[in-house]
């Protein structure tokens, strides 16, 4: 028998209201331990909220969190030592230099003077700004600024991040940049667990997901796993043919009520169907039969977004 997932987060129902708006409403999930953990929902959903209470800056009105198998409202000191915090703001001093921001840091997590000088050039050759360690802060782009943002959240060595929209506002090379370390930090045995609005990212980078809406769960799995409770047994296939794409429609379409053709571009059909009643293979034997001459088809699985819009309804408590 497998050995049972150690779990860096246990949250059971979890509730937390500001007057008379409920911002988090009897959530549970978990989180396995060396895992990158993607939290996704609308805005206002309670992602914030949610992550606050995580690493004890909120108290929750009902429910337990356990960080490591530590109560959140009984080891919160202790707690605080094994986790660091990215918020979505930077939280950055300008007129710091980045050797000395980072080793302000350093000493406010107590760490000797004499340890503090490799510890701080070891995140620094791990950030990629050792050539920016006398650089002032306000000098740095946006994405160099948002790393630096993250090397103070490890400067204590952290076995849990929680990063709250690590990548907003940054450009494509810069949210690239930040995606690769984060797998650097799983690869160091790292948890992570991240908000963030880029699912077609999260779907690459993450191992689970917990998507919620209005304070509740709506899912805590794989995307895999999301992906087939949303098709079904509904499956597609994206063919492109050396004919055009209303000549493959049509011969679909008369030749079964099942088989849905739309058109993805001048000679790109997807093509949509139960595959409890016919195989993809059915399709293309028959597209072949009828002189259709076929260069790619492949097989189109539902990604993030998909999963998102379909277990969502977009509304806010």
């Amino acid at each position: 028998m497998s050995e049972e997932k150690k779990m860096a987060i246990d949250v059971k129902n979890l509730r937390k209201a500001f007057g008379n708006k409920i911002a988090v409403n009897n959530l549970s999930f978990q989180v396995p331990e060396g895992s990158i953990t993607g939290f996704i929902g609308p805005n206002g959903a309670g992602k914030t909220t949610t992550l606050r209470i995580l690493c004890t800056l909120l108290k929750p009105d009902l429910g337990s969190v356990k960080i490591f198998d530590l109560d959140t409202s009984t080891s919160a000191t202790k707690i605080r030592h094994q986790l660091g915090f990215m918020p979505d703001y930077f939280g950055l001093y300008d007129d710091m230099e980045v050797y000395e921001y980072l080793d302000f840091f350093a000493a406010a997590y107590r760490i000797a003077a004499h340890r503090r000088g490799k510890l701080v050039d070891d995140i620094l050759t791990l950030l990629d700004l050792t050539a920016k360690k006398h650089s002032l802060i306000n000098e740095l782009s946006r994405g160099m600024q948002q790393r630096l943002s993250l090397g103070r959240a490890l400067v204590h060595d952290p076995k849990l991040l929680l990063l709250d929209e690590p990548a907003s506002g940054l450009d494509p090379r810069a949210r690239m940049e930040l995606m690769e370390l984060l797998r650097e930090l799983r690869r160091m045995g790292k948890t992570i667990f991240i908000s963030s609005h880029i699912l077609a990212e999260l779907k690459n980078l993450c191992d689970f997901v917990v998507i919620i809406e209005n304070g509740k769960k709506i899912y805590n799995g794989t995307v895999s796993d999301a992906a087939t409770t949303v098709e079904g047994d509904l499956s597609r296939i994206q063919i492109t043919s050396a004919q055009d794409s209303q000549t493959v429609i049509n011969i679909l379409h008369a030749w079964r009520d099942d088989v849905k053709a739309t058109l993805k571009g001048e000679k790109v059909t997807l093509v949509e169907y139960h595959n409890l009643q016919i195989k993809s293979s059915d399709i293309i034997a028959h597209l072949v039969k009828n002189d259709i001459q076929i260069e790619e088809a492949a097989k189109i699985s539902a990604n993030l977004e998909d999963v998102f819009m379909s277990l969502t309804k977009g509304g806010i408590s």
